[in-house]
Order: C-alpha cells, then sequence, then structure tokens
C-alpha cells in the first residue's frame, strides 16, 4: 500500500487510523500532516512492519500488546515518530529527525532500533519493568534515553548514545544501567 496524502494532506488526522488489531505491512505513507495527527494511529494487539513513514505531522501511534518493527519513520517534525502502550515489542526500526524517537509505557521490548537528529528526546521511557537493549541515539536535541518520572525496574543494557545535546541519558536510580564507556574507554 502506497499513501501520499501531500495534496490536502493537512486535513488529515492519520493515514491509516484504526481500533484494535490492526495488521499492515509494507505500507509507504507521506503527507499525513493533520494537527496532533498520526500517519498511523491503531488500538491494542496491532502490528506495524517493514513500512515507510515520511513527512508526516507524527508516526506511529500503537496500544498495548502491539508490536512495530522493521519501519523506518522519517522527518514527523509534530511528535514522536513511534509511540506504544504498554507490553509492545519495538524492535529494529528507524527514527529519524522527528520531534521525538520512540515513547513507551511498560513493560515492553525495545530492541535494535535507531533513534536519531530528533529534536527533541531519543527515546522516552515511560513505564515500568521494560527490557531496553541494544538501541542507538545519536544527535538529537535533548537526551538520548531518559525516564520520564518515577519508572522502576527498566534493564537499559548494550545501548549506544552519543552526541546527544543535553546528555546521553538519564536514568533513574530504580532502573538497572548497565555497563557504562565513558569517552575514555573506561568500561564501569
Amino acid at each position: 500500500v502506497q499513501m501520499n496524502l501531500t495534496n490536502g494532506g493537512a486535513a488529515f488526522y492519520a493515514g491509516i487510523d484504526c481500533g484494535d488489531g490492526l495488521s499492515a505491512s509494507r505500507c509507504s505513507i507521506s503527507g499525513a500532516n493533520g494537527p496532533n495527527g498520526y500517519a498511523v494511529s491503531a488500538g491494542d494487539r496491532s502490528l506495524m512492519e517493514s513500512s515507510s513513514i515520511f513527512n508526516c505531522n507524527a508516526g506511529v501511534a500503537i496500544g498495548s500488546y502491539a508490536t512495530v518493527r522493521n519501519c523506518t519513520v522519517k522527518n514527523c517534525s509534530g511528535g514522536y515518530g513511534v509511540s506504544a502502550g504498554s507490553t509492545s515489542i519495538l524492535r529494529n526500526n528507524l527514527v529519524d529527525g522527528c520531534k521525538d524517537g520512540m515513547d513507551f509505557r511498560g513493560p515492553c521490548e525495545v530492541s535494535q532500533n535507531t533513534c536519531q537528529d530528533s529534536t527533541g528526546n531519543g527515546f522516552n521511557i515511560s513505564g515500568n519493568y521494560s527490557r531496553i537493549e541494544d538501541n542507538q541515539a545519536v544527535g538529537n536535541a535533548f537526551f538520548g534515553f531518559i525516564c520520564q518520572g518515577l519508572t522502576t525496574n527498566n534493564v537499559i543494557v548494550r545501548n549506544v548514545a552519543r552526541g546527544n545535546s543535553s546528555g546521553n541519558f538519564v536514568i533513574n536510580a530504580t532502573d538497572a544501567l548497565g555497563a557504562i564507556i565513558n569517552t575514555s574507554g573506561t568500561i564501569t
């Protein structure tokens, strides 16, 4: 499926708007620029995979027990590249040049994603009990990885964060952060 909403796209709330159980793959969506709108808005138990989203207000907003994998979200300057509810899987996605990279509530599995060049944070960790592993946050205007609020029991390991303007990470003491390599190359 290819959707180009450039002509009149400002009026669209979403390129794909669905309740629970969306299953979409190999989609290309551009120009969904409605205020507060997303290229994809879907409910619980949804799947978004192998798709490209460009030049929309925001990328993918998906409910709980959902999966977003193998997607590219680029230049969505009004919101998150990917926002997911609890107990979701976010794997192998590229979010580039959006307002913020990814936001998720726990417990979620967030692995092998790259969030780069956002005008906000790369990864917003908003819930508890998530595993955030093997991700990359590069060149974001604020933080690479940030725990929002009183999060607890998240495990954050094997990630790379560099060149994030406000700092590479802000993690709560009640979350677990593993192996930090500082600029001199020392593992602590």
